[in-house]
């Protein structure tokens, strides 16, 4: 039905949307090898220590994946736009149908494992930081990067066998390249893409929305800690510096003491009897 609807496209309207569609494509491309390259070589030839951390070696990793991807998507888009069909026919050869498909599916698995792993990698590290310290990380990180691709290449091997080209229109030099259409193939064709959607589709966006939503769980309760903490911290040094102050001033005060402050102390102090007689009798010695 897509198909039909494709071709059906009046001919004044199909050469203005495949320029548009085309541009919209070598832009998407060139932004993507552009930015890839650049995570690459920024990780790759810096010499510092961290920035070989396990996470860079991981992201490097999908932007092979990734390169390799809009590297032969390249194929793709010179035949969209040097073609006037719609869908466009594929003229490389049923050998580059195979080949260009295989590296662009095996492309897809290996990303989509690399992001599964960030996020597991992530999760360790944020929710269990003591195991992740104990943990050899760029040997384990070596030995995903084999897992990763093993997986990949053996998931991704299927295509070689399932696609074929087929002939459209009953024209003689007008392929497609897609799966096989023969019935015999149909039944392991259905369960392939089925075990390809929960693989590397369904159980990888889950596993990364359960993983990040712990780590943010993680840390909005740590940053309420640390904000509690800190509050009270800064209530008891302002205690502290409250008391300290009062004292000062009440020491400050009472060691502090003007002349005319004595003057007025000794005069206003009231006289004992016993004082008063003292001095009576002083001043009469010195009559006498």
């Amino acid at each position: 039905m897509n198909l039909t609807i494709l071709i059906n496209i009046p001919n004044q309207y199909s050469s203005s949307l495949r320029l548009i569609l085309t541009i919209i494509f070598v832009i998407i491309t060139g932004i993507g090898l552009f930015g890839n390259s650049l995570v690459f070589l920024s990780i790759m030839t810096n010499r510092l220590k961290f920035r070989h951390s396990p996470t860079n070696l991981l992201l490097v990793n999908m932007s092979c994946a990734d390169l390799l991807i809009l590297v032969f998507n390249i194929f793709d888009i010179a035949q969209f736009a040097l073609d006037d069909n719609w869908p466009t026919a594929w003229h490389l050869g049923l050998s580059m149908c195979k080949i260009v498909r295989f590296i662009q599916v095996l492309g897809c698995y290996v990303s989509v494992q690399t992001l599964l792993i960030i996020s597991i990698e992530r999760y360790i590290a944020i929710i269990h930081p003591v195991k992740s310290s104990q943990i050899n990380r760029h040997r384990r990180v070596c030995f995903i990067f084999i897992l990763i691709w093993t997986i990949g290449f053996l998931a991704a091997t299927p295509n070689l066998y399932l696609l074929q080209l087929h002939s459209f229109f009953n024209r003689s030099h007008y392929f497609i390249c897609g799966l096989s259409d023969d019935r015999a193939d149909s039944q392991f064709i259905m369960f392939y893409k089925y075990t390809e959607s929960v693989f590397f589709f369904f159980l990888p966006a889950v596993v990364q929305t359960v993983a990040y939503m712990f780590i943010c769980y993680k840390i909005f309760l740590v940053d309420r800690v640390v904000q509690a903490h800190s509050f009270a911290q800064h209530t008891q040094k302002t205690k502290i510096s409250n008391v300290h102050n009062q004292y000062s001033h009440f020491k400050l005060s009472s060691s502090f003491q003007s002349p005319l402050n004595a003057i007025v102390s000794t005069t206003s102090s009231p006289r004992s009897p016993t004082h008063i007689i003292t001095t009576t009798t002083t001043h009469g010695n010195i009559a006498h």
